[in-house]
């Protein structure tokens, strides 16, 4: 034990701890509360990944009944993407300005509306419209519940929960894979976006009552009422109120990416949106059009989305064995092996050109690749930003970043219509993640080190 240095108005450092509900909250270890928060932001973490990979599912059946070509399709599929893009970049800052709860509840509210009227599209125009309000609804929620995350974990264990949060992604699209599998046995696409509208909707009644504002958000902001807002959250954890907001607690950010662009992030802000985005062109590529290559093959709707599931479950293992790594090795180690091995996962995915068994496993070791890589980039993203603009930075790299996820779909379209095959984009589409990890390296390499 060390003893604490002394102050100089005579009191300690661990005196002054122990009245920072920021210091409180790293150091305690993680109580019950705080547990169930979790659990709730996983679940919103999957409930996001079922209402942006809802298109997915549905897609052969859209096909079918409005008669869209490849190119229309792409289209469809990127949209989505395109809001998620315009949702992390324009409203995820604002988490930094006006709070992550009251953002968090919007950004629900915009995902069940956009789903509500696919729901009730009969052409192309208002399903891009839908899946462009789902998308900014999306795009908007996750990097302030990532955050939301990380400020009430404990610095023990922070990667490793930032992580599992986003476990919830992958359990959305497998439990929806399946789900949107039985729901196509028997109903028509329309069924997957209503679904998906009513737990939504039901979400945002269940996030209200549960997720408090960030405790480090209102020690930043300091409200009128922040000391009293700040001993609930406190009482609700079990803790002790403290009697005053330490002076030192720092100023909040006004909602600006700026200082993402200043000489100590600029670097940093470049290597992480550029790494996120290649490695998002091969990951929304592989989610949009793994159903057409199954159905392609001779896969039903319903087995093409059985088949989406067993990535989506793939995803699970490897966003959970990235939480079991993220506290074991560098988390930019960890990011530079899943995105080469979702390139080798993918060229031997595009060598499969029948119905089996097979194809289903390798659907799911592309999953493990492909979702290892997605998960440690938003826990790197946690601590590679500071506090002030956290929310700022991970929704500029999301946004920003998300382009080649944007682009993706949309170029593999154009690539499909123009007679290639699924071998050849495959091939070619693979290529994002691998020059992904090697900008990743570069920056540790040639920058992070002589800082």
């Amino acid at each position: 034990m060390y003893k604490a240095d002394a102050t100089v108005d005579g009191s300690t450092l661990e005196d002054h701890s122990r009245s920072d509900p920021v210091s409180i909250i790293r150091t305690s270890p993680m109580g019950k509360f705080q547990v169930a928060l979790m659990v709730v932001l996983f679940c919103l973490y999957a409930l996001d990944g079922y209402d942006l990979l809802a298109v997915a599912f549905a897609l052969p059946g859209i096909r079918s009944d409005l008669k869209l070509p490849p190119d229309i399709l792409g289209v469809l599929a990127s949209v989505g993407l395109i809001g998620s893009g315009a949702g992390a970049f324009l409203i995820a800052p604002l988490s930094d300005r006006l709070g992550r709860r009251p953002i968090m509840l919007a950004s629900l509210v915009l995902a069940g509306s956009g789903m509500v009227i696919c729901t009730m599209a009969h052409g192309y125009v208002a399903l891009i419209l839908g899946r462009s309000v789902t998308g900014l609804g999306v795009g908007a929620l996750l990097p302030g519940i990532t955050a939301l995350a990380a400020e009430y974990s404990n610095d023990r264990v922070r990667n490793s929960v930032t992580v599992l949060i986003t476990v919830g992604f992958s359990v959305g699209g497998l439990v929806g894979g399946n789900f949107a599998a039985a729901l196509l046995s028997h109903w028509t696409w329309r069924s997957v976006f209503l679904s998906g509208s009513i737990g939504t909707f039901f979400a945002v009644g269940i996030a209200a009552m549960i997720v408090p504002e960030s405790i480090e958000f209102i020690a930043a902001t300091r409200p009128v009422n922040a000391l009293a807002r700040i001993n609930s959250v406190l009482g609700r954890m079990g803790k002790q109120p403290i009697p005053q907001i330490e002076s030192r607690q720092i100023t909040a950010s006004k909602a600006t990416i700026v200082p993402l662009f200043k000489a100590d992030l600029l670097v940093t802000t470049a290597a992480v949106t550029l790494t996120y985005a290649l490695h998002g062109a091969t990951f929304y590529y592989c989610l949009n059009w793994l159903s057409k290559i199954a159905t392609d093959i001779g896969y039903s709707a319903a087995g093409a989305a059985h088949a989406l599931a067993w990535n989506s479950g793939g995803g699970l293992i490897g966003a959970l064995l990235a939480a079991l790594l993220a506290t074991r090795i560098r988390i930019q180690s960890l990011i530079v092996v899943a995105l080469v091995a979702s390139t080798v996962a993918l060229l031997s995915l595009a060598t499969i050109h029948r119905m089996s068994d097979e194809f289903l496993f390798a659907s799911g070791l592309l999953g493990v690749a492909l979702y290892c890589g997605q998960s440690s980039l938003y826990a790197y993203m946690m601590r590679a930003f500071p506090t002030r603009v956290r929310a700022s930075g991970a929704g500029f790299v999301t946004g920003v970043g998300r382009f080649g996820g944007i682009a993706s779909p949309t170029i593999s379209g154009f690539l499909f219509a123009s007679g290639l095959s699924n071998a050849q984009v495959s091939t070619m589409m693979a290529l994002g993640s691998s020059c992904g990890a090697a900008i990743l390296v570069c920056y540790h390499t040639f920058w992070h080190k002589r800082r």
